[in-house]
């Protein structure tokens, strides 16, 4: 019997050893995690508070730059209201009253188009025409 009991015992003593073991790297293992973790969340603050220095003076450089910008540029005239290109009809009128003998100054006052317009209008015809 007491072969029985000393295996029994020897069995009880290494079970709770490794109960202890196992309780023990389950202890370090959760201090480990949450050392990890602290640092972890300290590189993530600093890493933010760079960040934030970084974008900080990134802005302030930026205004900087702005400011020295509208220093040197004065300001732009407004730009001519956008009107609309020629279209169709006053194509056609164009050509019609240059077909009659009309001068470009005056086609371009009577349809109120630039003058720049009329003409480069009358030198494309000229180009389509000779070459049909």
């Amino acid at each position: 019997m007491t072969y029985w009991a000393l295996a029994f015992a020897i069995m009880t003593v290494l079970i709770l050893a490794t109960g202890a073991l196992s309780l023990y790297a389950l202890m370090r293992a959760s201090v480990a995690f949450k050392a990890a973790t602290r640092l972890a969340q300290e590189v993530h603050e600093e890493a933010s508070r760079l960040t934030d220095a970084k974008i900080g003076s990134i802005e302030a450089r930026l205004n900087d730059l702005s400011a020295q910008l509208s220093a040197a540029q004065p300001s732009l005239p407004s730009a001519p209201p956008i009107r609309t290109a020629m279209n169709l009809s006053k194509r056609s009128q164009a050509l019609r009253l240059h077909r009659q003998g009309e001068a470009p100054a005056a086609i371009a006052a009577t349809l109120g188009l630039p003058v720049q317009e009329v003409d480069l209008l009358i030198k494309v015809h000229r180009v389509v025409i000779s070459s049909v």
